[in-house]
């Protein structure tokens, strides 16, 4: 085991997030455990609970990274010379995309249920938020500064995207190959917004 003075403070919590961040990309989220990450960093659980504030924040730090990651992907993908409707189908490859390169750390985005009784940080919202703002900024100006009604429209449209990407990695509706998903999601994405036409 290190001892406390091997690292500061803040080389702790960076090793264990890279180690929570590695166990679940080779096992999954349900392999992700204190325990293991403590052992990976060679520290005890109770230097790991001196840095975070329990394993739920412990999870919020490696999701941050994740979520960064992602939002680079999308915001990558954003061509400011391409129509709404193309650049919102680009969007949904990228989306695809990432859930196959980063598929155990996708998940784990979803598969993480924080206990009632703790209170997401205000941090770990505004980079949810942020990541959603990718797909709004697009959006947004179809419907001529209605933001409520923005807002509205792209979590029904971003809900379907992620719910056909998931179907896809699980293997669930014949949607395992990547191009087919990304099909799947064109087609949704498209025909989403000529059935907002005909309203």
């Amino acid at each position: 085991m290190g001892r406390r003075n091997d690292h500061s403070r803040d080389k702790i919590k960076q090793m264990a997030i890279d180690a929570g961040r590695k166990i679940i990309e080779e096992k999954g989220f349900s392999g992700l455990s204190a325990r293991k990450v403590a052992g990976e960093i060679g520290y005890t659980v109770g230097t790991l609970y001196n840095v975070f504030e329990n394993f739920t924040d412990l999870i919020c730090h490696i999701n941050d990274k994740t979520l960064d990651g992602l939002k680079s992907y999308l915001e990558d993908s954003v061509d400011p010379h391409q129509n709404s409707i193309d650049s919102l189908k680009k969007l949904g490859d990228s989306y695809v995309q990432f859930a196959r390169d980063n598929t155990h750390l996708w998940l784990a985005l979803f598969e993480f249920q924080h206990p009632k009784d703790f209170l997401l940080p205000q941090w770990y919202s505004d980079k949810v938020r942020s990541v959603f703002e990718v797909p709004l900024k697009i959006i947004a100006p179809m419907f001529h500064g209605n933001l409520k009604r923005a807002e509205y429209e792209t979590r029904v449209i971003w809900g379907g995207v992620h719910g056909i990407c998931l179907l896809g990695m699980s293997q669930r509706l014949g949607l395992g190959s990547e191009e087919l998903l990304k099909s799947k999601v064109n087609s949704l994405i498209t025909n989403y917004f000529k059935g907002l036409q005909q309203v």
